[in-house]
């Protein structure tokens, strides 16, 4: 019989062209450890979590070997491709002998603080819908093709983003998106939002890694 677990890609394979920096956004050290170490700290604890697929840059990946023993949840280190779409490609590509139901959550390497509870809440509700977005409320209006839009009628996309194997794979051999929630939107309507927790930021420039210094400050 077909296993049916909890699992997590992963992403941490990208080169950061918008981070100012000489290495990758996911190994710059922040007290003491990578932005990488401080988000599998987080997720290797969630009970709700079985497996982790972690897909990182390729130059890395036997320098990360190491990690498969300090976190008991890492399953596979997979080296990933020039795109993120691309990338979670082969974190589906690498899992077999699981059955199509198996819940799939997809995560950004530079997102260390997920709450633990929202990670939660995805699984549950993928008992429900085919796909969940977590997103969060923009700080201010927007303006979409020249078109005001007041910040209460939208919502931003974050991280993470769930949904079922069988889905995932099938969204995957139509289009390689970047974005989970465009390719499975392709072919399934029972798409489910969740509001992420506030501390929950993505590195992505320079002054980003003062910010989340300062949030991990608080939850050591």
């Amino acid at each position: 019989m077909e296993k049916c677990k909890n699992i997590t890609i992963l992403l941490a394979a990208g080169s950061g062209k918008r981070f100012d920096h000489k290495i990758p956004k996911q190994f710059v050290r922040i007290l003491g450890k990578t932005i990488l170490e401080h988000t599998l700290d987080n997720l290797n604890s969630v009970p709700s979590i079985d497996e982790i697929y972690l897909i990182c840059h390729s130059d890395y990946v036997q320098k990360l070997s190491h990690l498969i023993n300090k976190y008991k949840k890492i399953k596979k280190i997979l080296p990933g491709s020039s795109t993120r779409g691309e990338s979670i490609k082969k974190g589906l590509g690498a899992i077999s002998d699981f059955s199509e139901q198996t819940k799939i959550i997809v995560h950004d390497a530079v997102r260390p603080l997920i709450s633990p509870t929202i990670i939660d809440d995805i699984f549950k509700l993928l008992d429900t819908y085919e796909m969940v977005q977590s997103v969060s409320e923009p700080s201010t209006d927007i303006v979409i093709e020249n078109q005001f839009c007041h910040r209460n009628k939208i919502k931003l996309c974050s991280g993470p983003e769930g949904a079922n194997l069988g889905l995932l794979r099938k969204a995957y051999q139509l289009n390689s998106c970047n974005s989970v929630l465009e390719a499975c939107s392709l072919i399934t309507s029972k798409i489910a939002t969740i509001d992420t927790n506030p501390e929950n930021i993505k590195v992505t420039y320079s002054t980003d890694v003062i910010a989340l210094k300062q949030l991990l400050k608080r939850t050591h």
